[in-house]
Parts: structure tokens; C-alpha cells; sequence
């Protein structure tokens, strides 16, 4: 507590994205969990450059606030998707308008520079191809 991890990693986020750095991603995307190369026609996971940031609950404000502090507006993009996202996707009506507010969670967060989410929020998010997380890479 208190050693300047946040302002860290946020120098270091910042640095990347502006200098510019080659996306260490391969073109060829490998499903680890269903032991299969993925097919760009068909399958519906995203490509983002934002940094996942994963902490307890309780952590994930002051995270948010820290960054907020030492980064200069607009420099930094920051998303956060916890639990209480997911439940409220969850209790969604029908499957339409699930797999629509699920693409617009993957949207914000493949837009994003910064994502916060708990540890607790991975875990409830573990739907396979339905999962908001687990539909980035």
C-alpha cells in the first residue's frame, strides 16, 4: 500500500500507447479452452490493446481514483466491469437483449486503455462464448 503501483503501471500503459509499441498479439487466435484455432468468420472475439487490471472489490475504486489523480485528462481511457455488471446482464429478459448489452460491455472494453474488474467479476463471468471477459483477447 502506498509504493506507487498505480502510477507505475499507469506510466508504463501510457508509454506504450504512445510510443507506439508493436501489438505483441498474434494474427492466429488460439482457444485454449476449446483446444482449437479460432476462425475469423465465425467466432465473435474481439482484439483490444487495454491493460486488465484484476483486484479484489474492494480495490477497484481506488484504483480508478488513483489513476484519475495522477494521469492528465483524457490521457487514459478506464472501464470498469464488476459483478453487479454481470448480474444485471444476467437478469436480462430475453437472449436478444442479452447478446446485445454483451456486445456493448465487449465494445467499451475493447475501447478502453485501462480495464478494472475483481476477482469476484472473473469469476461469475465464465458463460464460454457468452462470457464478456473471455470474448477478448
Amino acid at each position: 500500500m502506498g509504493m506507487g503501483k498505480t502510477v507505475v503501471v499507469a506510466a508504463r500503459i501510457i508509454s506504450d500507447k504512445h510510443n507506439g509499441n508493436p501489438d505483441p498479439l498474434p494474427t492466429n487466435r488460439w482457444s485454449a479452452a476449446n483446444n482449437l484455432l479460432l476462425d475469423d468468420a465465425t467466432d465473435t472475439m474481439r482484439k483490444s490493446t487495454a491493460t486488465l487490471v484484476v483486484a479484489p472489490v474492494t480495490l477497484i475504486r481506488q484504483w480508478a481514483n488513483e489513476l484519475d489523480k495522477c494521469v492528465s485528462t483524457g490521457a487514459l481511457s478506464v472501464e470498469t466491469f464488476l459483478a453487479e455488471d454481470i448480474q444485471k446482464l444476467v437478469k436480462k429478459k430475453t437472449q436478444a437483449c442479452k447478446a446485445e448489452e454483451r456486445q456493448g460491455w465487449v465494445q467499451r472494453l475493447c475501447g478502453a486503455d485501462v480495464v478494472l474488474t475483481s476477482y469476484k467479476a472473473l469469476e461469475m463471468d465464465t458463460n464460454g462464448r457468452n462470457s464478456v471477459l473471455h470474448s477478448i483477447f
